[in-house]
């Protein structure tokens, strides 16, 4: 299964407000780490919590966890992205994911359930707003 960083970027660059994946537009999205430029963005980080546990019927399933990083140069428009990135992943459950690799089998998620809420963790070296959150992302292989 690909990491779930992947997924939840594609769910998120389809939100108007959210910007596409890199770039330099006002607000970009990225996996695994947040450039320096531009200042408004938000990164996607997969924090694995367990490793893949297999069931009975010898399918796979994963506990996964996501922390999702919210930078913004004025406060309230980060703590507002931070809003919709949270109402976006919380309203889903039962995601089917369909892999473009033919060898690999498709998957779905139980629901991205958040561990925390919104927590504003300061500002970075440049005087810029951090917020972040975390996701539960358990997922199945499907039969």
């Amino acid at each position: 299964m690909r990491p779930v960083s992947l997924d939840i970027l594609d769910i998120l660059k389809v939100l108007p407000t959210l910007g596409g994946l890199g770039g330099t537009q006002d607000w970009s999205l990225f996996q695994a780490y947040l450039p320096a430029k531009p200042i408004n963005g938000i990164s996607v980080v997969d924090t694995n919590e367990i490793p893949p546990i297999k069931t009975l019927d010898e399918l796979t399933f994963e506990d996964e966890v996501v922390q999702i990083t919210v930078r913004a140069e004025v406060y309230q428009t980060g703590y507002d992205k931070s809003v919709i990135v949270f109402n976006a992943l919380n309203a889903v459950s039962r995601l089917t994911v369909e892999p473009e690799d033919s060898g690999e089998l498709p998957y779905w998620y139980v629901a991205f359930s958040p561990e925390t809420s919104i927590l504003y963790i300061g500002r970075d070296e440049n005087g810029n707003f951090v917020f972040t959150l975390n996701f539960k992302c358990p997922r199945r292989a499907v039969s």
